[in-house]
């Protein structure tokens, strides 16, 4: 039929009605998603049938929502019992509800991200949730049974209930003895059973316990499982006796993850080596252990780690027994050096290099490791250079580098292979070291140009026992030398002065023992022809320099005639001189020939020439054929009262001719000494005098009489003299030719001309024919008779003279030579005739205390004979380099006031002429800085005017004007004024400053002064200093 339905009220009841009596109904209620806990049948429903006003309560029905529980199973990585990022769930794993009645155990299968859920749990039953994990740990939930207890209420869903899941780690290695103790296993290295190795879960070092471990096997490995992930310290424990060479730190530290394995974990020890020998005397320095040689005890031996040479406070030593035998125990594996610390007074002998490299293993002992000593010495001292050779070492005197030094074992004084030695420092030190016990000899090596002067002899002899040796000193010296100059003090003023010479043939002596006089082996010199010496090989010392005197000298410089020089070693002592005045002395010059009569306007010519094979002056005269008489003057210079008895002796070559003596005299005062010979002829001249008491004899030439004479020239260059307009007897002396051949002919009464005879007595000089020289001249004296001369001189053709008559003289029987084609000319000759006017007598550097130098100049210049106030002083020969001929005298010696100079100058040709100066001497100044320029017109200057300053020691003076240099002088004049001419007329109107630089020449002085003078050139000059 019909279903009959209601709804509950509010709180649940319910009722049916319009039920149709006997009819059976089934009571139901809508409870879709929720289970019926009343009725219990299953399906949820009443069966009534009812009678008829029938009433039937308590059909009830109970029902309770759907109960569950979810949650997640999740690898956990590091089992810290959270699912971190990184975590992953596992999928597949069954979930198991068990309930604590007998109620259905509920199960589900986990997703693919590991999550769950149990459902259709009934109310309020206890629930025990797990999960499957054969093999692995539960990081969560934490109660140690992997579980959740739950007990639901109606339509209650749990969540959380996760389960963490892990796996535990491993960790493998090996445990090594290092043989090394490299901290690598090496295959040769053995694995070690029985040690302990183990995780350090709290880091504190110590196995604790619970904390995983393993023991090695006999191949030294071992396995530790069961390690929770994490990150710890994998550790051994160390035995005793043993060191670990590695892992560096003594652990692993390792990072365990889920179900991770570590491998390689390995650990390495060694245990301490041993090394051993002997200490002992090598008394022969064999290196070997000679049976009797003893023992040395006490001695130091260590093992170099770190190889620096000395030992460290970490490196195991050990000192030797009685016996001498030692063993340094301690040693960590690896290749070291082994090393003994010397004592003083020893060296070591063995092993060579005093060292043992030695590679410890370990637990190995090395045996045999010996060492020998010798006993050594050292010995120092300095070498010095002994300045004044006195054999001890003074204050200053410096040590001498570079010299050798050693010991001489054999005593044989030569330096040997093997025997020691040292060569000394900057400083002359020196250190030898390593010498033998014994006594021996401590030598120098010498060397060139040195000498010993400490010890004496030139060794020290010291016995070696060990101890240093010092002070073992050694000097030496080096030979000095002095030099100077012996020259002539012609004033006698105790100082050279200028134009005084050198004196050759002085011999200079060092006196060595200060006796005044000059003894074997004392060094000595002899000065040359300029009048230096030069002395060496001279011991330091003090000591007096002499010069042994020549007679008629007598020593001016130094006064006395000593020097006292100190001379240190390797020095020199320059510019030690001697000065020497003859006190009366005299020069007489060559005699001077001219004819006395006719006078000098016609004098027939004279030439001066040499003998070829005598080289005697010859006088040649041209034969008048008359007598000639001729003029004789002779300069003398200095002191003439010295001599007496003047004269010429003239021997005629005719035998049966007399002498003839001419007196000479000095009748005006001048210095020449004249007289006349009467007759002139082919004859010998001699200049006889007394000097001193002395007769004193001069070959004074040669006469001889020409006629005829002349002169062979280049016809050529002639023409063309003439042609620039030369004078024909200049253009012949110029052009004259040397090397022609001159033949003289002679016609006689009937017939041609023919050469003369070389022995002709009518033929002077008997030579013929005649070579000419320089001069082209030729000459003869010849009978009279018609003459020519034939001319002969390869490269020009041949000539002939004209022919002349003697007499008369003929002295012009010149002959020109024309050259062929190619012949080179001769050179030109000088031929400069004598100046016409007067020499002029000029003065350099007057002042200040400077000596005055007088000079002529010019060419064709022979002689200058100087006198100074009518006393001759000088006779100068030859010119100085710039050409002057000069004297010179110390200013200061004079007077003030006027004196007279002159100059007599003779020329090659012609007559001499003298030249005249007056001095105005003036004292120099005894202030000699100069204080304003003097000579400026005091009103405006119109008229040209000299400007000057005065002073001494002045080397020169700058004129400025207007800041412009017109003039620079070091040259004053007799009132030491050095002067400036200023012409104002060269000047604008206006004013102007006129300024003088002064230099100095002595450091009394600043070394420049600046005087400045203002003026117009129409108003008063202003000075300015």
């Amino acid at each position: 039929g019909t279903a009959i339905t209601t709804t509950t009220t509010a709180d649940g009841t319910y009722t049916l009605t319009g039920l149709t009596p006997g009819v059976q109904y089934t009571i139901s209620v809508d409870h879709s998603g929720d289970t019926c806990s009343t009725p219990t049948s299953g399906d949820c429903t009443y069966t009534e049938t009812l009678t008829s006003g029938q009433g039937t309560s308590g059909d009830d029905f109970g029902l309770y929502g759907g109960a569950s529980i979810s949650g997640t199973v999740f690898r956990d990585n590091n089992a810290n019992g959270t699912k971190d990022s990184g975590d992953s769930g596992i999928s597949g794993r069954t979930v198991t509800a068990t309930p604590s009645t007998g109620s259905a155990i509920t199960t589900t299968t986990t997703a693919s991200d590991g999550a769950f859920t149990l459902t259709g749990l009934k109310v309020g039953v206890q629930y025990t949730v797990s999960v499957d994990h054969n093999g692995e740990t539960c990081s969560s939930p934490t109660g140690g049974d992997c579980t959740y207890t739950e007990t639901l209420s109606s339509g209650q869903s749990t969540t959380g209930d996760d389960f963490g899941l892990y796996q535990k780690g491993t960790v493998a290695g090996t445990l090594f003895e290092d043989m090394n103790g490299d901290g690598s296993k090496a295959s040769s290295d053995p694995g070690r059973s029985g040690w302990t190795v183990y995780v350090d879960y709290n880091g504190n070092g110590i196995k604790d316990s619970g904390e995983p471990s393993a023991t090695t096997g006999p191949d030294g490995s071992y396995t530790i499982a069961d390690v929770n992930p994490g990150t710890y310290s994998v550790r051994e424990i160390t035995q005793t006796g043993w060191s670990q060479s590695s892992p560096s730190g003594g652990f692993h530290q390792v990072t365990f993850s889920a179900g991770s394995n570590a491998t390689d974990k390995d650990f390495g020890n060694w245990q301490p080596g041993t090394v051993s020998g002997s200490k002992f005397l090598d008394a022969n320095r064999n290196g070997v252990h000679d049976a009797g040689e003893e023992a040395l005890s006490g001695a130091s031996l260590y093992v170099d780690y770190n190889g620096n040479g000395s030992r460290d406070p970490d490196e195991p030593t050990a000192t030797s027994a009685a016996d001498g035998s030692y063993t340094i125990s301690g040693l960590k594996p690896g290749s070291w050096t082994l090393r003994e610390a010397t004592a003083p007074g020893y060296v070591c002998t063995a092993p060579a290099g005093c060292a043992y490299s030695i590679s410890v293993q370990s637990n190995a002992a090395i045996t045999g490791r010996d060492f020998g000593n010798a006993g050594s010495s050292t010995v120092s001292g300095t070498k010095f250079e002994d300045l004044n050779a006195d054999g001890s070492r003074n204050s200053g005197e410096p040590g001498a580098s570079g010299w050798t030094i050693y010991v001489d074992y054999n005593g044989n004084g030569s330096l040997d292979p093997g025997e020691p030695s040292a060569v000394t420092g900057s400083d002359g030190s020196y250190t030898i070291s390593d010498v033998r016990s014994g006594t021996y000899a401590v030598r120098e090596l010498p060397k060139d140009g040195w000498n010993c002067s400490y010890p004496s002899p030139c060794a020290q002899t010291e016995a070696f026992t060990g101890a240093p040796k010092a002070g073992v000193d050694f000097g030496g010296w080096r030979p000095a030398a002095l030099s100077g100059v012996v020259y002539t003090d012609a004033n006698g003023n105790g100082q050279r002065d200028a134009g005084e010479g050198g004196l050759g043939g002085f011999d200079v002596y060092v006196d060595l023992n200060g006796n005044g006089s000059r003894d074997a082996g004392e060094p000595s010199a002899t000065s040359g022809g300029d009048g230096t010496y030069s002395i060496s090989g001279i011991r330091p010392g003090t000591y007096a320099l002499r010069e042994i005197g020549h007679s008629g000298y007598s020593c001016t410089d130094p006064a006395p005639c000593e020097r006292h020089v100190t001379l240190t070693s390797g020095g020199s002592a320059n510019g030690q001189s001697f000065g020497n005045h003859l006190p009366t002395d005299v020069t007489v010059d060559p005699p001077q020939i001219a004819p006395a009569n006719p006078p000098a306007p016609t004098d027939p010519p004279i030439t001066y020439s040499k003998d070829p094979t005598t080289g005697e002056p010859v006088v040649s005269i041209t034969n008048t054929g008359t007598c000639v008489p001729l003029r004789i003057s002779v300069p003398i210079s200095g002191d003439t009262s010295l001599l007496s008895d003047v004269h010429i002796v003239f021997i005629p070559d005719n035998p049966a001719h007399s002498s003839q003596d001419v007196t000479l005299a000095d009748t005006t005062g001048d210095g020449t000494w004249r007289g006349v010979l009467p007759c002139a002829e082919n004859g010998n001249m001699k200049l006889v005098y007394k000097k001193n008491g002395a007769t004193v004899e001069v070959e004074a030439g040669h006469v001889k009489l020409v006629d005829p004479q002349g002169r062979v020239y280049d016809q050529n260059a002639y023409d063309r003299a003439i042609a620039a307009g030369e004078p024909s007897e200049q253009a012949i002396c110029e052009t004259a030719l040397s090397g022609a051949s001159v033949t003289i002919q002679r016609r006689p009464p009937s017939g041609d001309f023919a050469a003369v005879p070389a022995d002709d007595p009518g033929l002077q000089p008997h030579v013929n024919p005649e070579t000419v020289g320089d001069s082209g001249t030729f000459r003869w004296d010849v009978s009279d008779g018609d003459y020519r001369v034939l001319v002969k001189m390869p490269g020009y053709k041949e000539a002939t003279s004209r022919v002349v008559h003697i007499p008369p003289p003929v002295t012009s029987l010149n002959v020109g030579l024309t050259p062929l084609p190619g012949t080179k000319p001769q050179p030109k000759h000088d031929c400069a005739k004598p100046p016409t006017t007067t020499p002029h007598i000029r003065v350099s550097a007057p002042c200040p205390r400077r000596p005055v130098l007088l000079f002529v100049s010019g060419k064709t210049i022979r002689r200058v004979v100087w006198s100074l106030d009518g006393r001759q002083v000088k006779v100068v020969r030859r010119p100085d380099s710039h050409n002057r001929w000069t004297m010179t005298f110390n200013r200061n010696r004079l007077t003030a006031g006027r004196h007279r100079a002159q100059a007599k100058v003779y020329f090659r040709h012609g007559r001499p002429r003298t030249a005249r100066m007056r001095l105005n001497v003036t004292k120099c100044l005894t202030d000699g800085r100069p204080q304003a320029i003097q000579g400026v017109p005091s009103r405006g200057a119109s008229a040209p005017f000299t400007a000057f300053v005065r002073g001494n020691l002045i080397h020169q003076v700058t004129y400025l004007l207007d800041g412009r240099r017109i003039h620079s002088t070091a040259v004053a004049d007799f009132s030491a004024r050095y002067t400036v001419q200023v012409n104002p007329k060269s000047l604008s109107p206006g004013t102007h400053r006129l300024s003088a630089i002064v230099t100095f020449i002595a450091s009394a002085h600043k070394p420049t002064r600046k005087l400045n003078i203002r003026f117009r050139t129409g108003g008063p000059a202003r000075s300015h200093g």
